[in-house]
């Protein structure tokens, strides 16, 4: 794993977006867990603004293959019995 450290929240959600369209245009079928909540909004606007500037395409990733993280935490923690 490589750990990348940025200046900024601003640069960061910048690199991660670019990484997240990098993969996405490699493999338009790529499987993507979304994380919840305030920190990854900076992320998914500037997604936003790439789809719509760029056309960076989200089409071939259907329901199957986007899971909301808070949902799979939970389905966990009902599995495993942890709160």
């Amino acid at each position: 794993m490589e750990v990348v450290i940025r200046p900024n929240a601003e640069a960061a959600a910048d690199l991660v977006a670019r990484v997240i369209a990098q993969e996405l245009r490699s493999n338009p079928r790529l499987v993507m867990g979304l994380a919840t909540g305030n920190t990854m909004e900076a992320v998914y606007a500037r997604l936003v603004r790439m789809h719509g500037k760029e056309g960076l395409d989200f089409s071939a990733c259907g329901r199957s293959t986007l899971m909301n993280m808070s949902a799979c935490q939970t389905i966990m923690s009902i599995l495993t019995g942890t709160t």
